[in-house]
């Protein structure tokens, strides 16, 4: 399908594939800051504060899940083999990955 409009748009696909940080990027991009009220601009710049409440809250997480998994005498029902912790991993990792596209949109508003 054929779009004049995406002759004169530049390309806002990110390089590396899709991610919750590059649909961040890519649609931060397609904003015309110009066009955005002070107000709006104190609003995206609160994307960083977000972002470190996730990272918070991330840390508390794994600090607790450390101290679990750490305890040898203690079986928790979860983490007792290696095919338990990759949901936890992937879930860290895409939080993780959540706040660096809020810290980009914070930092540039």
């Amino acid at each position: 399908m054929h779009n004049a409009h995406s002759e004169t748009t530049p390309n806002t696909i990110p390089e590396g594939g899709r991610s919750t940080s590059n649909v961040i990027y890519a649609l931060w991009r397609r904003v015309e800051k110009s066009t955005l009220t002070k107000r709006e601009l104190e609003w995206f710049s609160g994307a960083s504060d977000e972002a470190g409440a996730i990272l918070d809250n991330l840390k508390t997480t794994i600090d607790g899940v450390t101290v679990l998994v750490n305890d040898e005498e203690q079986k928790t029902g979860v983490f007792e083999t290696k095919h338990d912790l990759p949901s936890l991993l992937f879930a860290i990792s895409s939080s993780v990955d959540c706040a660096r596209g809020l810290m980009h949109v914070g930092s540039e508003a």
